[in-house]
């Protein structure tokens, strides 16, 4: 934001210096530059049109008899284009005047007439990003005035600022003049009402649809307004030092009044008249034409403004085709309307059209008690410009929600833990009641409410931190920390996810570390049925809302490293997620996860091997060395399981003994789309705290006695997992088996319709002796009678078991 320091000193009354601007920043709007106004021009001063004397069609050129002074009279010329009438000030150059680009003016004679003066546009005076009209003065400035002091050129200096995304109050000249006068001890500046007089009877309705969202809206319209009129030139150049365009004196104004106060507002031209004016969202396939007549995407989430028939506005005030603002309009219509932010801020929700400059003003939020006072000053701006008759205000509120400023309880004791008894009792409310808060003094503490300004102020901690700002962060002393506190962390959870990390860069991943805060409307394609947790005020669109998975940042690295023409990607990430918890402190639980993705191909380009595409039993062979390495892959099973965001055969849960610890599964080909995902991607995640802590491993001998093996080829149908019948198969001789393993996986015609061959070898051992042929073999007879009894499986040779 940048403005004129003359624009901000009306509003604060004194002088300011360079540790004024000091102070800003470190109140939390900071001050990015300090630039002086160049001036290019001097010695232009005010004259006043006393009459028009001749016109020299040949070269559009008039003459005019302008007055300087109470003694002084000359002639001046100007295009014959523009119409003066008695009494008009102007911008007038002399002999001795100096204009853009040093250019000096001569001399002219006509009629036995000299000109001695020339009339100025804006143009000749270097301010470039005006439409080069004359330049008007208002009819207060006394004659022979010099331009530049009525400008301000002599001491103005620009000012841009920033300010975090919760200070809405730093996006205004009021919200920046209330802060400074707070940290200096002043009066907070109250905004001037004006008085409307209304000549219009005119009565329509407005009717709020979408009460969750738009709180309140005021709206008046006024009638017979020319908007043929020039904006008066101090409008103009504040506009202009605020790097704001000149485009009409209706549009002028209200960019004005947003700069000055932080209060956007809605203006468009109306035709005959308007009984509804409703605040909705787009119906399905609504199309909407801006004033260029150019197509403008919306969806159903788009707010917009309508009458009875067709749109009128976008929520971000881009006005239609049939509604826009032309120097032709008479009849126009004003409103201001408060939006809640906690849907405004969430794109999943709700959303304005494409993203400009207002819509970072409701983001942040708007102050309710001012949209009134601010409705009746433009109203009262054009009414003096460009005429015309007002109708009364019009309020609809919702219905729903009503604006209720939160009540804070700030502990003395809590307060006293972070500043160290140095704040008093009595500095404590002088100080609150500077910064707008409403105050009651209790015998522990202090009830608080917040100004309509401050969105951000949720907590005590919040009101603590102004009160530090105005107290000064350096007249706090700074003394160490003491505090008891126990510190909980488990080694072993620890340690092992370390080993982990390690064996999945030997396999070829990278680990990456990613934000908590993730893009809320990609993390509703992964998971659109769980609830997500939205920041009040987020650092950026794609940073509001709190992960429930670490696959978000693990796709956008894959996207990112696709995008680079990478075409192996292995990436995994260790952090942790949250997810709704009634039990919980402020219901939401953290936990410990483990996640890793693949996409593209298996390795990279070699002259010894084919170039294959990844698969998921690429990735569960990875999760399975994991579990070998942890010591429990035996208790580890993959069961088949349908989930939303994954492909529905190419998915699984993942047990460890009963209990789900983690997912693995392809990503769905229509998340794939939507995100722009170009090769096949799978992912899984593990919670790794229901992993480390369940190490019940002992250590034992290793046996003295020789082992053997054993082969066998069943057939069984193809809805039964190979793992149900693996445990059966472990559990049938405990103390002879020490291992099955399942080697082959076969499907043909000879196998039959919906059945599979699996092929399993049985390694038999013992501790205490050499098991003979006679045992092993009635071993393996009476596991192959219950998988037939339990599985109705079919031995495919019998032969070779002899």
């Amino acid at each position: 934001m940048e403005f004129s320091e003359k624009w901000l000193l009306d509003w604060l009354g004194f002088s300011i210096s360079n540790v004024f601007y000091e102070q800003m920043t470190k109140s939390g709007i900071e001050v990015e530059a300090i630039a002086k106004i160049s001036k290019n021009f001097e010695r232009v001063i005010v004259g006043e049109v006393v009459e028009r004397l001749y016109v020299n069609t040949m070269h559009n050129i008039v003459f005019l008899r302008v007055k300087l002074s109470e003694k002084k009279m000359i002639f001046s010329i100007s295009s014959n284009d523009i119409e003066f009438s008695r009494g008009t000030k102007i911008a007038i150059a002399t002999q001795d005047s100096k204009l853009f680009n040093n250019r000096l003016i001569s001399m002219l004679r006509f009629k036995e007439k000299i000109s001695e003066g020339m009339v100025c546009s804006f143009k000749d005076l270097g301010i470039l990003n005006i439409k080069n009209k004359i330049v008007e003065i208002c009819s207060e400035v006394p004659v022979g005035t010099d331009i530049s002091k009525f400008l301000w050129f002599d001491d103005d200096r620009i000012i841009k600022v920033s300010s975090a995304p919760n200070r809405a109050d730093g996006m205004s000249i009021l919200g920046i003049a209330r802060d400074m006068s707070a940290l200096n001890n002043l009066c907070l500046p109250t905004l001037k009402e004006y008085h409307i007089n209304i000549t219009n009877h005119e009565k329509f309705r407005i009717l709020i649809n979408i009460p969750d969202v738009c709180l309140n809206f005021i709206g008046r319209t006024i009638q017979s307004v020319n908007l043929n009129r020039q904006t008066p030139l101090w409008i103009l150049e504040r506009l202009r030092r605020s790097s704001i365009s000149s485009e009409n004196v209706l549009v002028d104004i209200i960019n004005y009044v947003l700069i000055e106060l932080g209060q956007p507002i809605f203006s468009f031209n109306i035709h005959g008249i308007v009984q509804n004016i409703i605040i909705r969202t787009a119906r399905d396939n609504e199309q909407f034409f801006d004033s260029c007549s150019q197509r403008v995407p919306i969806d159903k989430r788009t707010i917009l403004l309508s009458d009875d028939k067709e749109i009128l506005v976008l929520g971000n005030h881009t006005n239609s085709y049939n509604s826009r603002l032309s120097l032709s309009s008479h009849n126009i219509f004003l409103g201001c309307a408060l939006f809640n932010p906690e849907y405004i801020n969430n794109d999943s929700h709700f959303n304005f059209g494409f993203k400009n400059k207002i819509t970072e003003y409701y983001s942040r939020g708007v102050d309710s008690d001012i949209q009134y006072k601010a409705l009746n000053y433009v109203t009262y701006l054009v009414l003096k410009i460009c005429g015309g008759n007002a109708s009364n205000v019009v309020l609809a509120n919702s219905s729903r929600v009503t604006v209720i400023q939160k009540k804070i309880f700030v502990l003395k004791k809590t307060l006293h833990r972070y500043v160290n008894n140095i704040i008093s009792d009595t500095l404590v409310v002088k100080y609150l009641l500077q910064l707008g808060y409403l105050v009651e003094k209790q015998k522990h503490c202090w009830l608080v409410i917040p100004p309509s300004w401050r969105f951000d102020i949720q907590i005590q901690e919040d009101v603590i931190s102004d009160l530090v700002r105005v107290f000064g962060y350096h007249n706090i002393p700074a003394c160490a920390l003491v505090t008891n506190y126990k510190l909980v962390h488990d080694d072993n959870i620890y340690t092992s996810l370390n080993r982990i990390k390690l064996l999945l860069v030997d396999l070829g991943y990278n680990e990456v570390i990613t934000y908590s805060f993730v893009d809320s409307q990609i993390q509703k394609y992964l998971f659109p049925k769980r609830k997500q947790f939205f920041l009040l005020n987020p650092i950026s669109r794609k940073m509001s809302s709190m992960r429930l998975s670490l696959w978000n940042g693990l796709l956008s690295s894959v996207l990112y490293n696709q995008n680079r023409q990478e075409k192996v990607m292995r990436f995994f990430e260790s952090g942790l997620c949250f997810e709704e918890d009634g039990n919980e402190y402020l219901g939401v639980k953290q936990d410990l996860y483990l996640a890793g993705v693949i996409s593209g191909y298996k390795n990279e380009t070699d002259w010894r091997s084919f170039n294959k595409i990844v698969s998921f039993y690429d990735l569960k062979g990875d999760i399975e060395l994991i579990m070998a390495l942890l010591r429990k892959l035996d208790k580890v099973s993959f069961k088949k399981m349908l989930f939303q965001n994954l492909c529905p055969k190419q998915s699984a849960a993942i047990y460890f003994e009963r209990e789900m610890i983690g997912v693995i599964g392809v990503i769905s080909s229509n998340i794939s789309k939507k995100m722009g995902l170009k090769y096949k991607t799978i992912v899984f995640e593990l919670i790794w705290k229901k992993i480390a802590q369940s190490n019940d491993y002992r250590i034992r001998d290793v046996s003295l006695y020789p082992r053997c093996s054993r082969d066998i080829s069943i057939i069984v149908n193809d809805s039964i997992a190979a793992d149900e019948i693996l445990k059966v198969s472990k559990n049938v001789f405990l103390d002879k088996i020490v291992e099955v393993k399942l080697f082959d996986v076969f499907y043909g015609k000879n196998v039959g319709l919906n059945k599979k061959s699996l092929s399993l070898r049985f390694i038999f051992g013992s501790s205490k002796r050499t098991l003979s042929e006679e045992i092993i073999s009635n071993c393996l007879n009476e596991c192959i009678r219950i998988l037939q009894e339990k599985f109705n499986a079919i031995l495919r040779d019998r032969n070779f078991l002899f």
